[in-house]
């Protein structure tokens, strides 16, 4: 009886696609299935009035894209531009304030363990916890009011979670939230630069900023790079900041702080309107790829 052998290279590979099998079917399942059913309504008028069979409904072709992008009263483009104002500002924002404190936790200080611990306490802690509490402290009765108030910056109390001032709180909310991973990167990115050049430039008398801006930026931008990629898209498809502090309920975001997740997530099932749900979350989606196509491009072209 002639005994098969199996190479040393097939076992591998057959290894290795039984234990990305499971994988691969869980995001079959979870992921590829359903976003192909998303993609399949949008084309389709699907209402309260049909929903009993989605397959049935009326083939409409581009026009829930159409009427997203190119209707004069276009809701996604009102909650787009508002979202790219919430991802502009928290990137900008929470980079200032991430790098500003990597600095100071990269000094020698007494005390210098306790305050990286400090500031990575929004990171630590749950963001719905964390959202919760900010919630309350801009409340009109608050902590904000009432520190505003001591402070003699205002004389009455300014209604934050309703209005206009809507956009401000989960603003600073996004950004409670997102800064200590800037925090934290660049912090590492700081203790790998080598003292010696720091040591030279200051031979060379050069001062603080020009240690800043030709030694500790050049050498963090990678850095820089793939965590402002990520909280980028991270805030672009942010939900759960307006839904946790303006009140938890779709209808309680008021238009200032209508970003792009909480208008598909009203369309759907606030006004039952699924196909052109459907369609701005592929809208949504296409744009985030936008992103990490961006991101991995120029990573080739540094590469």
């Amino acid at each position: 009886m002639k005994q098969r052998f199996v190479s040393r290279p097939h076992r591998n590979k057959t290894l290795a696609y039984s234990m990305i099998g499971p994988t691969w079917l869980t995001m079959l399942v979870v992921h590829f299935i359903p976003i192909s059913i998303g993609i399949l309504i949008s084309f389709r008028n699907l209402t309260k009035n049909n929903i009993s069979n989605i397959f049935n409904t009326t083939f409409i072709g581009f026009a829930n894209y159409y009427k997203s992008l190119f209707s004069m009263k276009s809701d996604f483009l009102s909650s787009l531009s508002v979202t790219l104002r919430f991802v502009i500002f928290t990137v900008i924002v929470s980079y200032l304030l991430g790098l500003a404190c990597a600095i100071i936790g990269n000094s020698k200080f007494k005390g210098q363990t306790l305050f990286r611990g400090l500031m990575l306490i929004p990171l630590i802690i749950p963001s719905i916890v964390s959202l919760t509490c900010l919630r309350f402290m801009f409340q009109q009765n608050g902590i904000i009011n009432f520190l505003l108030q001591q402070l003699q910056i205002i004389k009455d109390p300014i209604v934050w979670l309703v209005g206009k001032n809507t956009f401000y709180v989960i603003l600073v909310g996004n950004i409670w939230i997102r800064w200590p991973l800037y925090f934290s990167v660049l912090l590492s990115g700081m203790q790998a630069i080598s003292n010696e050049l720091y040591e030279a430039a200051s031979i060379d008398g050069a001062g603080f900023f020009q240690k800043l801006f030709y030694i500790t930026l050049p050498a963090l931008k990678e850095n820089t790079f793939i965590t402002t990629i990520l909280i980028a898209i991270w805030s672009f498809n942010d939900f759960n900041v307006p839904y946790i502090m303006l009140g938890g309920g779709y209808t309680s975001v008021p238009d200032p702080a209508n970003l792009v997740a909480i208008n598909i997530y009203r369309k759907a099932f606030f006004s039952l309107d699924f196909s052109y749900a459907a369609a701005q979350s592929v809208l949504m989606s296409l744009l985030s790829f936008t992103l990490i196509l961006i991101y991995l491009k120029l990573r080739k072209k540094e590469g």
